[in-house]
């Protein structure tokens, strides 16, 4: 009950907007109870982007571990898609970011000590790496800008899409066509990166 309320209000209002008080007034519970439990709202905090993040490795490591045996192209094709799918059941989760990131640097130190935990995200970089070479790609950069690269092109996708529907009366299916469109888009540019 509280954890769920202080999901909904760090996603709407963020770390800054959002108080301890409003989280205890959107759960129904004393502003002491909510206190006795999880003490501060930092550690509500750590909490909620631990679980996001838990999501966005799900959504990534998941299927780059399935993808693994087949060839760039498939493995590429899949990680986008899969992300691009779990964003589309998320979308509330890439403004989040970016806001927090933009807003407020000093997170983005928690953001990538969640990363690095178990299951590790760059693990498939590496995985993209080794199937790149097995086909004989050079790759001359730091293949972790790969996966920045893919969640930021991504991502990019579903803030348009946001602005298209909120501004300008798009349509839910030409903002799903769009999100489709992207995705083929988002593969084609991170195959090229790699050399493909």
């Amino acid at each position: 009950m509280i954890l769920e309320a202080a999901d909904a209000e760090f996603l709407e209002k963020g770390y800054d907007g959002t108080t301890t008080a409003s989280i205890a007034a959107r759960a129904k519970v004393t502003h002491a109870m909510l206190h006795y439990y999880f003490q501060t709202k930092e550690n509500l905090f750590e909490m909620f982007i631990q679980g996001k993040m838990a999501l966005v490795k799900e959504a990534i490591c998941l299927p780059a571990r399935a993808a693994a045996p087949g060839n760039l192209e498939d493995q590429v094709r899949y990680i986008v898609g899969h992300h691009m799918d779990f964003l589309l059941r998320h979308p509330e989760l890439p403004k989040f970011m970016l806001r927090e990131i933009c807003f407020n640097r000093d997170r983005m130190s928690m953001f990538a000590a969640v990363a690095r935990q178990d299951g590790n995200i760059m693990d498939v970089a590496a995985s993209l790496k080794k199937a790149a070479e097995k086909e004989g790609l050079s790759i001359g950069f730091d293949i972790r800008t790969i996966i920045i690269e893919m969640a930021l092109f991504n991502i990019s996708a579903f803030i348009s899409a946001d602005i298209h529907s909120s501004c300008f009366g798009v349509s839910d299916e030409a903002v799903a066509a769009m999100i489709e469109e992207r995705k083929a888009e988002n593969t084609e540019r991170i195959l090229k990166m790699l050399g493909k």
